[in-house]
């Protein structure tokens, strides 16, 4: 059969985020949650290791089935739009905005309320929980800016967010790629991962800021597809910025661009990224809060190994972590282990592809190790809140749906 190799891959590929998906909450709530949190993790590395491997491809379909393709996934992904919309107006009415509930959002607005009015922005707060320290970079909050503004529910920017990266997976194939008939097939873990958040995890839309990291790491992904240095400098910050959990990764994935593709390329990721980051934390002063963001680690593990333990127990027990398979003293262990792996998973890769560069598809190079780290980094928190694995499944929708293209 020609082409065997690649509908291997890509039945895999399919199977495992489909199966990723249904882990993350389905079977998470119906079955033994120790089994279900490994299971989940070895899918979510087997997701990052499969595009790794070179295999040849069938040629492309015409101009005109990739077009009947796109108006098809534009008709479902209208479907999404409608029914994300008016389902989020429902959480938003049962569930106020209020530090009481969730202090994540109220905070968010602080902050950017501040910042449109010339404050200090990173002053302590006084008037949630009588007095608390901001700690969030400046790409986590600025987006809830507008909302500030025009004096609406921040929780539209969170289903902006998850709608405007599922129409850059589905709808937008950067240049020089096109979809195919197989692009199809990543409505069915797309409708998967909605019907999670629309009917059985509505705290994502109703009192979290996950959509804005699921929306920065899929623009990375994308950014890093379209291979175009700016561009990816810039969604490398933003990610960064709201959520440092590919920290580990970057200088192997900038050894990767200095080694097998370009010097050039690799200085111009490395500025646009810098100039991008140096702009954000100075106009908000967040850089001379780094002794701030530095301490956070030790916060969350002296929580953790405190009184604070029995409050966070049922986080730790009751999401798709592996911190719930130690006992309270084993887990500084877990974030050593954290390190190692974050460190070591990159590493590995970056050597396989030195040894095996004639095996090894490098389009994929920087999603696929993205991808792994991130599984890594989440899977082995010590505080592994159920909402931060989201970005973690859209990564994977990212990943099938840029396998599925073709190179026009």
């Amino acid at each position: 059969m020609p082409y065997r190799n690649y509908y291997l891959a890509l039945a895999a590929l399919f199977l495992l985020t489909v199966l990723e998906i249904l882990c993350q909450v389905y079977w998470l709530r119906t079955y033994d949650r120790g089994i279900v949190s490994v299971i989940y993790m070895l899918l979510g590395l087997a997701i990052g290791f499969i595009p790794l491997w070179k295999v040849d491809r069938p040629l492309a379909s015409g101009r005109g089935v990739s077009r009947a393709i796109w108006g098809f996934m534009a008709l479902v992904f209208g479907y999404l739009v409608v029914k994300t919309i008016s389902t989020s107006q429902i959480f938003m009415a049962g569930t106020p905005v209020d530090y009481h509930v969730s202090d994540v959002l109220p905070i968010m607005q602080v902050m950017s309320q501040r910042f449109v009015d010339g404050q200090e922005v990173y002053a302590v707060i006084p008037e949630i929980w009588g007095g608390m320290q901001p700690i969030y970079l400046p790409a986590m909050w600025m987006p809830y800016i507008p909302s500030v503004i025009w004096q609406f529910d921040p929780r539209w920017i969170t289903v902006f967010f998850l709608l405007a990266c599922s129409a850059l997976v589905l709808l937008w194939p950067p240049a020089g790629k096109k979809l195919t008939g197989w692009s199809l097939l990543v409505l069915i873990p797309t409708l998967a991962m909605f019907a999670n958040f629309l009917h059985w995890d509505p705290i994502l839309i109703s009192m979290t800021d996950e959509g804005v990291v699921i929306g920065f790491y899929v623009f990375l992904a994308w950014a890093l597809w379209l291979g175009n240095p700016w561009l990816i400098g810039i969604a490398l910050t933003l990610s960064i910025l709201s959520r440092v959990s590919l920290l580990a990764w970057i200088p192997f994935f900038g050894l990767f661009i200095w080694l097998f593709e370009s010097r050039k390329k690799a200085l111009q990721i490395a500025g646009s990224a810098l100039v991008t980051g140096l702009f954000l934390m100075l106009i908000t002063k967040a850089i001379f809060y780094l002794d701030v963001f530095r301490a956070l680690p030790g916060h969350y593990l002296k929580a953790v190994m405190g009184e604070d333990y029995w409050k966070l127990k049922p986080v730790i027990e009751e999401s798709l972590g592996m911190a719930k398979f130690l006992e309270q003293k084993d887990l500084p262990m877990l974030q050593n282990l954290t390190f190692l792996t974050t460190l070591g998973a990159p590493l590995l890769c970056l050597l396989l592809f030195w040894r095996f560069r004639d095996r090894m598809n490098a389009a994929f190079f920087g999603i696929a190790t993205l991808k792994i780290t991130l599984v890594l980094f989440f899977n082995l928190l010590i505080i592994p809140v159920p909402n931060i694995f989201y970005t973690s499944g859209f990564l994977s929708l990212a990943i099938l749906a840029f396998y599925t293209q073709d190179r026009v």
